[in-house]
């Protein structure tokens, strides 16, 4: 379902979305992924200097989380951190991803809504509007349109072919939206799992267990790509996570083809829109026995490359052991869907105890 302004998310032309996805595609490359390692390490380094900075702590793990993402989905596509790590603190970009999901979730739903609050003279939502155009000119004012960087923004404003050059409207687009969605699907994602790890301490000895069969000496880190790339435990976790607490649970509107289209028997109606959220299915008993339990052992045997995930479990578990407060409750947790979900409270807080022999020695 085409939504405007128009971008990957939501081009209904095929040809279109063909060759906005050829612009894009590059950045999602393997070869890019792995000339990312060292930019991701660097980012978990800070990530775990905040964690050591306040062991034994009840700690909020939702914005610490969101500020590792936010940092490193702005140098990898912008070329500059917005420095949420170093400083500890919330930057500007981080409340405006709040209000661009609840504002997407009302273009998906009501385009026409959204288009008569565009033209409302409210200084905050205005500013919300132009926060992708803002993010776009500071690095063109940085480093120019000529910059000779290798980050995704420079990709993009300086392509190989004069064809592939975007106008700086679909540039604002592009960039924000993937920015935007970069940030908030891996940090809910990191906390809804360590919530289900503190609730279920046994998974993280687990997954430390793993680490010291499968990497010896190794296995506190630093870590690579290939290290920690087959790891059953690690992924089954990471996979009955994504499925019990699915960070976008919501429905993608869609519309059928012009000749309509059959479902089960049923024959629906040509440009009928329609959807299908996935909160429901992943509960769906049918599919899944005990659905409503986080039962990691259901995927051994199954693979899942996620690797922000990977790193982080794996650097945070094996120094630290994460404890359930009881202020950190199943509704404080409770899912709120702002098209990307955020818990009821707004926070996730959790306590970070270090890992000692004794401890260690017990997991194994």
């Amino acid at each position: 379902m085409s939504v405007p302004p128009l971008s990957i998310f939501s081009l209904l032309d095929k040809t279109a979305d063909a060759h906005q996805r050829s612009l894009l595609s590059h950045a999602f490359s393997q070869q890019n992924i792995n000339e990312c390692m060292p930019l991701i390490m660097q980012k978990v380094d800070l990530l775990l200097e905040l964690f050591d900075k306040d062991v034994d702590r009840t700690t909020d793990v939702l914005l610490r989380f969101r500020l590792f993402a936010l940092d490193f989905v702005g140098e990898l596509f912008l070329g500059s951190s917005f420095g949420g790590l170093e400083a500890g603190t919330a930057p500007q970009f981080l409340h405006d991803t709040d209000d661009f999901f609840l504002l997407g979730g009302l273009e998906w739903h009501f385009p026409a809504l959204v288009a008569v609050l565009r033209r409302l003279p409210l200084s905050g939502l205005q500013s919300f509007l132009a926060c992708r155009e803002r993010v776009t000119q500071n690095y063109i004012k940085r480093y120019g349109r000529e910059s000779k960087r290798g980050d995704l923004l420079t990709k993009i404003l300086c392509p190989q072919r004069e064809t592939d050059l975007m106008t700086d409207r679909e540039t604002y687009m592009e960039v924000g939206n993937l920015v935007f969605a970069g940030t908030d699907t891996t940090s809910i994602t990191l906390t809804y799992l360590f919530w289900a790890l503190a609730r279920f301490p046994d998974w993280q000895d687990r997954i430390r267990v793993e680490l010291d069969q499968k990497l010896g000496d190794a296995a506190r880190g630093p870590y690579d790509h290939q290290s920690i790339r087959s790891l059953p435990t690690l992924e089954a976790v990471i996979n009955d996570g994504l499925r019990l607490d699915p960070t976008a649970p919501g429905s993608l509107p869609r519309i059928t083809p012009p000749d309509g289209w059959q479902y089960k028997g049923y024959k629906i109606p040509a440009k009928t829109v329609i959807s299908k959220q996935c909160y429901s299915t992943h509960r769906d008993a049918t599919a899944f026995e005990d659905a409503d339990a986080f039962l990691p052992e259901r995927w051994f045997g199954k693979g899942l490359a996620v690797l922000e995930l990977k790193l982080v479990l794996v650097a945070l578990l094996s120094r630290y052991a994460v404890r359930l407060p009881p202020q950190t409750s199943e509704e404080s947790m409770e899912m709120r869907d702002h098209f990307i979900v955020l818990p009821r409270s707004g926070k996730c807080e959790l306590p970070f105890e270090p890992l000692t022999p004794c401890t260690t020695s017990q997991a194994r």
